[in-house]
């Protein structure tokens, strides 16, 4: 036998009384015409901040010294990886920002870029840091493994995919910084800061999806054609899991 089911809604513009959460359940609400209103309750990635799902990791004030070849190889150039641990059918990574916040470089002719993602694990030193939630009534339990600065990293696989390179920035100078943004409509371009630190470098990077289950890495690579510089960086990366 079929029933006919009516949802009941509560026609209010005003903010409603608030209920417990997982408490008794509530009739949605609805404009004076009926139309029914679906409301966010917060801006941007506030909702899944709220929910425990936006982390952040940095080198902890410490800044991370490293070195830009001179030239594009897949193991010796490697300055952030991001890696999902997560078992077949659990949470997803999705990369937010990187952000390199340079205090002494020694000057190369550019910053060049890649980013690679890879099915596999393929840091084999460096430094790993811990992913910190950014709702602190909720505990920092991450799918992500991250290893900030400078590190030799494996061989690629055959499944390794090129999804992202170019020039980040010019000669590099101390208190500059270089910031890596994803998935954005935002028509943010580089600008002066002062007259100190003259730019901002922010390179758009296309969406990036890190699955479970395979060990999905993303590999950030930075070298710097005509010379070496040795760079000392505060890094912070931020992405979000479902």
């Amino acid at each position: 036998m079929a029933f006919d089911v009516n949802l009941l809604s509560i026609i209010s513009r005003d903010l409603p009384y608030p209920s417990r959460e997982g408490g008794v359940s509530v009739n949605p609400r609805a404009h004076r015409y009926g139309e029914q209103l679906v409301i966010p309750y917060a801006k941007g990635f506030s909702v899944i901040t709220d929910e425990g799902s936006y982390f952040v990791s940095d080198s902890q004030d410490n800044a991370v010294t490293y070195n830009l070849p001179t030239s594009f190889t897949d193991t010796t150039t490697t300055t952030c990886i991001i890696r999902n641990t997560a078992p077949i059918g659990g949470k997803r990574i999705y990369p937010d920002f990187i952000y390199f916040n340079p205090t002494l470089v020694s000057l190369g002719t550019s910053v060049q870029f890649a980013i690679k993602l890879d099915p596999a694990i393929r840091q084999t030193d460096g430094t790993i840091f811990p992913a910190q939630c950014v709702n602190p009534n909720l505990p920092s339990i991450s799918i992500a493994n991250v290893q900030l600065g400078q590190g030799t990293t494996s061989a690629p696989t055959g499944a390794a995919r090129l999804v992202s390179r170019g020039v980040a920035c010019g000669s590099p100078s101390a208190g500059s910084p270089l910031l890596f943004i994803f998935d954005t409509v935002n028509k943010s371009r580089s600008h002066l800061i002062d007259g100190v630190n003259p730019l901002l470098c922010i390179v758009l990077c296309p969406p990036i999806v890190l699955g479970s289950g395979i060990n999905a890495s993303m590999i950030l690579h930075q070298w710097s054609p005509g010379d070496t510089p040795g760079v000392s960086a505060a890094i912070t990366v931020g992405w979000w899991e479902r």
